[in-house]
């Protein structure tokens, strides 16, 4: 039984609350305020409504809510609490309209669903449903700041900061399935996004001159008969909390109610695309796949993945063209041999106009009310158009293909790209079904046809493909090169820029919705315009992300020292880091992951510089006093607290720091084997007060020479012995900066202990 909500009557209505948060119920108005902790309103005013077809809205605020109110209790995925469900007074002219609000024991946020129940003779046709509140964060507008998230990886998702953006951009106050607002001043923000997302796509709306908040969930016009209703998306309500808190936490809650799917490891390999291009065949993908098997010690990856330009046409996947003349099976069972797992990118949900499968199934896309098919994208070649997954026959044939190129060829990942193209809007073979509910048709094949096998989503609606996929890319597609030479390039258009702003932006998916791809890393060293910082600010940000590595270069080629900056990022750490500024200025510019080990705790944190021009750049660092150390030039910044300056960082660079609290004894300050500077390949470290010695014992990582940094404080010095002792070939010695540095060969486990006197 619940414990944690209560429900009182007030002159206005009702209230119901819990620790964190109380929802007044206006029943003669028909309006919700939500109301935080401390008793300040951020949301007021809030009213549920449906838009039907033909224009007309039906709304709380019409009629009020009826006194012959419920109260139940819930249990489900997020716990015990109570719903209060409210409804409009019956109307022969309009169909009633009901809210449930449901407040949870240990939640600090609401959930609010709305529903239409059609009691007239008459049919309606649904548009949308929507919750519109008035926000109240602050004496002015001016200093908000929006996080808007878009609907699918290559759209741009970013905080909107400024008033001029806010109220002269439509497009940049809308955001797809979460919005949040904040307040600079008042430390206050509101959140509104939808925690279930199969049926209805749905997006939230500011208004910054009106003060208004909108949240949308998308019916598409379905139909409701007499005597039945339809209900939205359930959405979450959040008021308490730092911003960075309450996206996080929704981030969490969206993938339980959801069912999000996840693996014990986070996936890494190496994929055909940002090299080879279309220019693909078998003989490159199996002289990469030597080099990996040779050099599994330096690059321990576990998939081998071939991208686009093995099939005839699009669509026509399961038809490999003359560059494979053994086919992919044969392949697949190649890779299998050499120990790693097989990988194919394909985009079943788009047709392309000269494929044999639109030729000859022309009815299994999506169309215009005129009959014409619906363009999905122009690449190729040619015209694409989005697979219609309601239609049975095309359901068949993804099916099939799904089961050909995964179960009879052995394929045991599948990067599935392209996926948006069944939600486009148009008439489709069953007329009530949703774009969401299309679309979760067709990967819901998809998921079955594949079985437990390893399945990315690209390019896809990002709530509805929540639950099926292990994996999604995040943002668009990097490049070798910062920014493409394409005059007007959008955001959302392929480069290394564009890529780490939207995947920055979307740390919170990462672990909470699925393993974020936040796409490949290239490190060679030739045919690549990014210089050696791009490369660098490319991996710190791939790195921090905890999100999937995947190389993409021509392995043979590599020179060693590249080889080896690869070999920093394996494995993956698996934590996402938080960009701190994100609702400050975008893109970020401090992106820190916390590292909690049983011997220690301490900070990895990511200083990017996006400016075209050398400048000084301001990095937060922890109240207390830390140890600063970066990772790419092995420098040493002393002991800093509160903040550090970098003067004169060069253009598209990036610091990769450990931030390690002082010690009053002998202490690790970073390790050279891995990104995480002890966070993966440090098994143990810890100072022995009684003996004077610090042991330090270490795991296997990708790469095999390194070094280990230790901070001797005053009052402590080595043994006038050499003071190193080691179970393998080590050398230590004094560097410049103060530091000891132990050198070491590490191919499997190792343990050394210095001793002081």
């Amino acid at each position: 039984m619940t414990t944690g909500v209560t429900l009182r009557r007030t002159r206005y209505g009702l209230t119901i609350a819990n620790a964190w948060l109380a929802v007044r119920c206006h029943l003669t108005r028909g309006v919700l305020t939500f109301r935080d902790a401390s008793g300040r309103a951020p949301l007021q005013k809030a009213a549920g409504a449906v838009e039907l077809v033909d224009g007309r809205i039906v709304s709380t605020l019409d009629r009020g809510f009826d006194p012959a109110w419920r109260l139940e209790e819930t249990a489900d995925v997020l716990g015990s609490g109570l719903t209060l469900r409210l409804s409009t007074p019956p109307s022969p002219d309009s169909p009633e309209l009901r809210l449930s609000l449901t407040l949870y024991d240990s939640q600090p946020f609401a959930v609010v669903q709305i529903e239409i129940a059609n009691a007239s003779p008459r049919r309606v046709a649904v548009q949308a449903f929507r919750l519109d509140g008035r926000l109240a964060l602050g004496r002015s507008s001016r200093r908000w700041r929006f996080y808007k998230q878009a609907w699918q990886h290559w759209s741009e998702t970013k905080t909107v900061v400024g008033p001029y953006a806010l109220t002269e951009d439509a497009a940049a106050s809308t955001s797809d399935l979460v919005g949040l607002v904040s307040d600079a001043s008042s430390g206050r923000s509101v959140l509104l996004g939808f925690i279930t997302a199969a049926d209805q796509l749905s997006q939230v709306r500011l208004d910054a001159p009106s003060r208004r908040l909108t949240a949308l969930s998308y019916a598409d016009g379905v139909i409701v008969q007499p005597g039945d209703s339809l209900a939205s998306e359930r959405l979450l309500v959040d008021v308490s909390g730092s911003p960075l808190e309450s996206l996080t936490r929704y981030g969490q809650t969206l993938g339980r109610c959801m069912g999000a799917r996840s693996r014990p490891r986070v996936p890494t390999g190496w994929c055909s695309w940002y090299y080879y291009w279309w220019n693909i065949d078998e003989e490159k993908i199996l002289a990469n796949l030597a080099f990996l098997s040779e050099h599994r010690r330096e690059l321990p990856v576990e998939y081998v993945q071939i991208d686009d330009g093995y099939q005839a046409g699009i669509g026509d996947w399961t038809t490999v063209n003359e560059k494979f003349p053994h086919g992919l099976a044969w392949l697949a069972q190649r890779i299998h041999e050499k120990g790693f797992k097989a990988g194919l990118w394909l985009a079943p949900l788009v047709v392309g106009a000269k494929s044999a499968l639109y030729r000859d199934h022309p009815d299994w896309v999506v169309r215009s009310p005129d009959g014409e098919p619906v363009i999905a994208l122009n690449n190729w070649a040619q015209d694409c158009y989005g697979l219609d997954c309601t239609h049975p026959d095309a359901q068949a044939w993804l099916r099939r293909t799904i089961e050909t190129v995964s179960r009879e060829w052995g394929f045991d990942y599948l990067k599935l790209d392209f996926l948006f193209g069944a939600t486009l809007e148009g008439v489709r073979h069953d007329p009530q079904a949703t774009r969401a509910q299309a679309y979760r048709r067709g990967v819901e094949i998809l998921r079955q046809a594949a079985g437990d096998r390893l399945l990315m989503a690209c390019i896809a609606p990002v709530g509805a493909t929540i639950g099926l996929f292990e994996a999604c890319r995040i943002g668009p597609d990097v490049a070798p090169a910062w920014r493409m030479p394409w005059p007007g390039a959008p955001p959302c258009a392929p480069g290394t820029e564009n890529a780490l702003r939207t995947s920055i932006a979307r740390y919170w998916m990462h672990g909470n919705l699925w393993a974020n791809d936040p796409d490949c890393l290239l490190v060679r060293d030739s045919e690549n315009a990014l210089t050696l910082d791009e490369t660098r600010f490319l991996a710190t940000a791939i790195a921090l992300s905890g999100g999937m590595v995947f190389l993409s270069d021509d392995l043979p080629k590599l020179p060693a020292e590249r080889l080896q900056m690869a070999g920093l990022l394996l494995p993956p750490y698996g934590r996402s880091a938080v960009p701190l500024d994100l609702m400050e200025r975008f893109p970020p510019s401090v992106f820190r992951l916390e590292v909690e080990r049983p011997f220690e705790r301490w900070w990895l944190q990511g200083v990017l510089h996006w400016g075209d021009a050398p400048a000084e750049v301001v990095a937060p660092l922890p109240d207390e006093p830390v140890h600063v150390f970066d990772l790419w030039e092995e420098r040493y910044f002393g002991v800093q607290r509160g903040h550090f300056v970098f003067q004169n960082m060069t253009p598209h660079s990036a610091k990769l720091l450990a931030l390690r609290p002082v010690r009053a004894e002998p202490q690790v300050v970073s390790s050279t084997f891995h990104f995480g500077q002890g966070a993966v390949e440090i098994e143990d470290a810890r100072f022995d007060a009684k003996a004077k010695a610090l042991t330090v014992r270490l795991l296997r990582s990708a790469r095999s020479q390194g070094e280990v940094l230790i901070h001797v404080p005053d009052g402590y010095r080595e043994s006038a012995s050499g003071g190193l002792e080691s179970d393998v070939p080590a050398e230590m010695a004094r560097r410049s900066d103060g530091l000891l540095a132990v050198r070491l060969s590490l191919d499997e486990r190792a343990q050394f202990t210095i001793r002081f006197q």
